[in-house]
């Protein structure tokens, strides 16, 4: 993915509509109000507002929200002239080619009206004029103003109620069931589902109503535009000017970028048509500027921590202060959010009933055999795992190392042994980018090369609604939240994960064909695994779609794809790695998600990062739908695992908490 102005070997100008020599364009500067030593603005977005207005480039600060761009025209006629011009932005670092075979005379590339694009969102969505411009042989500044943001097309699916606090209060809630208990055909059919979930009727009132109060919240005419918020990396600027005359000759939907093709129903890139060749307006100009936009996020940690109580039942508020909480304000300007992982209550954890401290040289190998043999039956907790109750207690601020953490309680007594899931995850939806963080998970392995159970991930999920559809699979998704159910070609399902567990680098015998030679180790030793998955719920379009095992060669290194069969909704790979390398200290983790292909990467700095997988889109459905970040630390059953050395039910409960610290997280 080249960008346009490099693909195209376009600098300054390219006279695309058609040749023109009735006037001319010089310095179009796409923000003149800004000063840079070179050709490229490095902006980092202000996230402070974002949650409910989307992010905006440049944010509001002071009257500056906005870039000024400005060119010169001038008039070479010899009549007075008016003219129209309009300012197009392009995200260019996470874009599809222009045109097939980036060659304009092919056609245009369909893929490429999923690309970031827009124009003015303010005073007209149409082209501006100049005025009158007089044949005097003299250079006329035409100034105006741009802001990049979410949304820019004003698709319709993205609009509802506005964003806000989802928790319910008390005097909502008693309006909403006085509301049900008046209805006597509601409270008839109440009374069915009470019986149907055997819950009291009280209790299903309640249920009813919280899902009025929900519904209600999410029904308007807000432009929700952080639903499609501006991508990060490089943005391009394209300027068009013709004769007022002339505009009537362009379509309207490249007129205005709101507008849909009404022939198609789908909205065309306007960078196609301004630079296609041969043109189709004689006397237009396009040009794009020599200067360009880099947009970077980068997330301030120290700005809170919000937690959705009402996602979750039975959850306490002795922990939440107004750092980490469920306040409005924390709502509209906390960064980063308590993650709750789904807990399966009725698959049990037979655990043997031990807390002890595995890192260091506190359990060997023969301890794990030992214990995993003296205990059996009864002598066995019967237990799920866990998430807090207590919201804001294993996760905060760390002022001493400016860090936010999370951790897994640890069990000092006998009493109450809990094995407990912890995550963070950030606030902003993003589609593409290079998500870097800087993190340190705790050791997950003793000395002796024993594992305590846990795992520790970063990793990237949908966020949910009907609006944040991916785009479709024609052979068909197998949908991940239900068994057994029928392929849809449609999902707005998404996950990208980096999984740092303990199992084999390899796969079973079945995964390799059933070949007697296959590939085996045992696993005990100091390293640990790096799996990379790209959940693309197993659709089957990517020409190179494999079962088992498929390596892959890339950048001089070879990588193994496996998928378990048919319908399995994941492709995975496997990579080994020192334990003491990346666990217990500061590293670096990267995900760098492109439209054609996914990459994972660690390392000690930015600067010197090692790739550990990847997958692009010849073998794998790649995601084009918004995400946000996730970091956890959760017990895995080793069924996950197939291979692994060391059974969860075997390994003793942690004796002391587990933090892990992240330090930083951006998004280029």
């Amino acid at each position: 993915m080249k960008p346009v102005h490099l693909c195209l070997g376009i600098l300054l100008v390219f006279l695309s509509c058609g040749r023109q020599s009735k006037f001319e364009i010089k310095e179009f500067d796409p923000y003149s109000n800004y000063t840079t030593i070179s050709d490229t603005l490095d902006y980092t977005v202000d996230l402070t507002n974002a949650v409910a207005e989307g992010m905006i480039i440049p944010t509001r600060n002071g009257n500056e929200h906005f870039f000024v761009t400005s060119f010169h025209i001038r008039n070479n006629g010899r009549k007075e002239k008016n003219y129209c011009y309009k300012v197009f932005y392009q995200n260019e670092s996470y874009a599809h080619d222009l045109f097939i075979d980036q060659h304009p005379r092919k056609g245009f590339n369909p893929e490429a009206n999923s690309n970031f694009y827009g124009s003015w969102n303010r005073s007209g969505k149409g082209f501006h004029s100049t005025g009158p411009i007089q044949p005097d042989g003299e250079f006329v500044e035409i100034t105006d103003t741009i802001t990049i943001l979410g949304n820019p097309r004003d698709e319709a699916k993205y609009f509802g109620g506005r964003a806000s606090n989802p928790i319910i209060t008390e005097a909502e809630l008693e309006a909403a069931t006085r509301r049900i208990r008046a209805a006597s055909d509601w409270m008839a059919q109440i009374r069915k589902k009470a019986e149907l979930n055997s819950i009291s009727v009280d209790r299903q009132v309640e249920l009813d109503a919280r899902w009025v109060i929900m519904s209600e919240k999410q029904k308007g005419n807000e432009n929700n535009r952080w639903k499609r918020n501006p991508r990060t990396g490089i943005y391009s600027f394209l300027l068009v000017v013709m004769e007022e005359k002339d505009l009537d000759r362009v379509p309207y939907y490249y007129r205005d970028v709101t507008l849909m093709d009404s022939v198609n129903a789908t909205y065309q890139n306007p960078y196609c048509y301004y630079l296609s060749y041969p043109g189709e307006i004689r006397g237009c100009y396009a040009g794009i500027s020599r200067k360009t936009l880099k947009v970077t996020v980068k997330y301030v940690l120290s700005s809170g921590i919000y937690v959705n109580t009402s996602a979750r039942e039975n959850l306490y508020t002795d922990y939440l202060d107004s750092f980490t909480g469920n306040s409005d304000s924390l709502y509209y300007h906390a960064q980063l959010e308590q993650y709750f992982h789904n807990i399966d209550k009725k698959t049990l954890l037979r655990n043997i009933p031990l807390a002890r401290d595995l890192t260091g040289d506190g359990y060997s190998l023969e301890d794990y055999r030992e214990n995993a043999s003296k205990y059996s039956g009864d002598a066995l907790t019967r237990d799920h795992l866990r998430i807090t109750e207590h919201p804001g207690r294993t996760v905060g601020f760390d002022r001493s190392r400016n860090a936010v953490y999370l951790k897994n309680p640890g069990n000092p007594g006998r009493d109450g042994f809990r094995k407990e899931n912890v995550g963070l995850q950030t606030r902003h939806g993003l589609t593409y980018g290079k998500y870097r963080a800087r993190i340190q998970f705790p050791e997950i392995l003793s000395d002796d090369g024993v594992w305590n159970g846990i795992t520790c991930a970063c990793w990237m999920i949908f966020q949910h609604g009907n609006w944040n559809a991916r785009s479709n699979c024609m052979t068909g998704y197998n949908p991940k939240l239900y068994s057994d159910s029928v392929r849809s070609q449609t999902s707005t399902y998404s996950e990208i994960d980096i999984e740092i567990v303990k199992t084999s680098k390899y796969w079973p015998r079945t995964s390799y064909g059933g070949r007697e030679d296959y590939p085996v180790d045992s696993a005990l030793n100091k390293n640990v695994i790096l799996s990379c998955t790209n959940w693309d719920l197993a659709c089957h379009d990517p020409d190179s779609f494999n079962i088992g095992v498929r390596d892959i060669e890339y950048e001089g290194t070879r990588f193994n794809l496996h998928r378990w069969d048919d319908d399995y909704r994941a492709l995975t790979s496997k990579f080994e790695f020192p334990h003491d390398s990346a666990m217990g200290k500061t590293v670096y983790y990267e995900i760098e998600w492109r439209p054609d292909r996914i990459t994972w990467r660690i390392g000690p700095s930015k600067d010197n990062m090692q790739v550990f997988g990847t997958m692009d889109e010849q073998s794998t459905m790649i995601p084009d739908n918004q995400m946000v970040m996730v970091f956890t630390q959760e017990f895995h059953a080793a069924e996950w695992w197939p291979l692994t050395p060391f059974r969860q039910e075997m390994i003793p409960y942690p004796l002391n908490d587990l933090t892990g610290y992240i330090y930083e997280i951006e998004v280029e």
